[in-house]
């Protein structure tokens, strides 16, 4: 842990026991030290895994396949299952800074990166369709990488398939089938996916049919 970090946790405290007393101080503590030392246990069991400072592991997450994968600082991963492959050696899936993951499963067969400060619901995320549509190419599909910019809100239900790109601060509603790359701030629903509006500023964003199954 950093200094800067340290820091940061003792600022959070002192302001917790000012507010609400010693004994929720006493536990933020505990739940503190509990979620570093899940993040150790991970790291443990996952070592060839790239893992960033402060990670928080509260849920159940399997990391499979002999690719490349890492996560980033702050990352959270919430109290659902979260899985997470890459497929191959070739395979690279990579984690930005403090992305919180509420159960998501993420299958790389060549590269997936996910920007910083995402929020993920439990979702699928593929840059392969694993099958062609001609029964002579069914053992094998197409493959193209993802990318996934900063501060993008991925609903419950959605599917990003191969070769997309979405962009800085897009919101992508619930079972949402998202087939191209969506343009920097636009919220995006449906099958087959539409732009429902502009992420602006201060906006009250109402998805319609989203729940926030991320929170």
């Amino acid at each position: 842990m950093s200094r800067a970090s340290r820091h940061t946790k003792l600022d959070l405290l002192r302001h917790t026991a000012r507010t609400n007393g010693l004994y929720a101080a006493i536990r933020r503590t505990g739940g503190l030290a509990r979620n570093a030392l899940l993040g150790r246990k991970a790291a443990h069991v996952y070592p060839r895994v790239q893992w960033g400072e402060g990670v928080i592991v509260r849920g159940q997450l399997e990391l499979l396949g002999p690719g490349t994968v890492v996560i980033g600082d702050h990352c959270t991963f919430e109290r659902g299952f979260a899985r997470i492959a890459s497929l191959t050696p070739e395979a690279t899936v990579i984690l930005g800074k403090s992305v919180y993951l509420n159960g998501p499963s993420i299958m790389a067969s060549a590269g997936i990166r996910i920007g910083d400060h995402c929020v993920i619901g439990q979702s699928v995320i593929t840059d392969s369709d694993f099958h062609g549509v001609r029964p002579d190419q069914r053992s094998q599909g197409a493959v193209r990488p993802v990318a996934v910019g900063d501060n993008v809100w991925i609903g419950a239900g959605v599917l990003i398939l191969k070769g997309v790109e979405v962009g800085d601060n897009a919101v992508i509603g619930a079972n949402t089938v998202v087939r191209s790359s969506i343009p920097d701030g636009k919220i995006v629903i449906g099958n087959p996916q539409v732009v429902a509006g502009d992420v602006s500023p201060g906006d009250d964003i109402d998805l319609r049919n989203d729940e926030r199954s991320a929170d």
